[in-house]
């Protein structure tokens, strides 16, 4: 049974969503009608990543970045905070 999330229209940054269950919470997000973004360190497990998201449909934003360097997040957050995003630290 799914379960409706509210998240229709609303924007989902994931971080660490490239793969695992940050993907698929990300994938599932675009399926309820959530605009997802997600940011990991490797560039080209992005590329697979958006490639999924595309193959289903769905636009996928992604940034190449490390969170443990805050200076790398601030184009990030700053851009996703004027969207009223919601985050998920994976």
């Amino acid at each position: 049974m799914a379960f409706d999330l509210g998240l229709e229209n609303k924007v989902v940054v994931i971080t660490g969503g490239a793969t695992g269950i940050g993907f698929a919470t990300g994938l599932e997000f675009a399926r309820q009608g959530a605009h997802v973004a997600i940011c990991g360190r490797s560039e080209a497990k992005l590329a697979k990543a958006r490639e999924a998201f595309a193959a289903e449909g769905f636009e996928l934003f992604t940034e190449a970045l490390d969170v443990c360097d805050a200076g790398s997040c601030t184009p990030l957050a700053t851009t996703s905070s004027k969207s009223s995003a919601a985050w998920m630290c994976g």
